[in-house]
């Protein structure tokens, strides 16, 4: 076998391993904070159904979009949060009945691209994933209805 071969074949059983125990811990460090992710995602869901009563859908949007767009690019639990967050005000606030009415499919890839696009450059935020990833919340809550 080449040695060339031989450093690629060990560079990729290391690459291997650290993928592996990265998992390992992963899944490891989420069991053990099970009880307290629950509870955070309990009161955060409660504190948005508070926040969203008497409101509408529209309210919801553009307050978790603010909620969103605080967090980092990287900050995935504070996206988390900001989406479990829109859930619960949605549960509460009054749905307009055109609300849904321009949004696209998930499954139509052009046009959800170009409704992403749209939404975050009408809002201020153009070619921003969190801005992008926010709205394909809102495209699976209105699959939902």
């Amino acid at each position: 076998m080449p040695t060339w071969l031989k450093v690629l074949l060990i560079i990729f059983l290391a690459g291997l391993l650290l993928a592996a125990t990265a998992i390992f811990l992963g899944i490891r460090w989420l069991k053990s904070h099970e009880a307290e992710l629950s509870d955070l995602g309990r009161n955060a869901e409660a504190q948005a159904r508070d926040w969203g009563k008497g409101k509408d859908a529209n309210a919801c949007v553009d307050e978790a979009l603010r909620r969103t767009m605080a967090c980092g690019d990287l900050e995935v639990m504070c996206q988390v949060r900001a989406s479990v967050f829109f859930d619960g005000c949605m549960q509460v606030a009054s749905v307009p009945a055109d609300f849904c009415a321009n949004v696209p499919g998930q499954l139509e890839i052009m046009a959800t691209v170009k409704w992403q696009m749209a939404q975050c450059a009408q809002r201020g935020h153009p070619n921003d994933r969190r801005c992008s990833r926010f709205f394909t919340n809102l495209q699976k809550r209105c699959e939902r209805r």
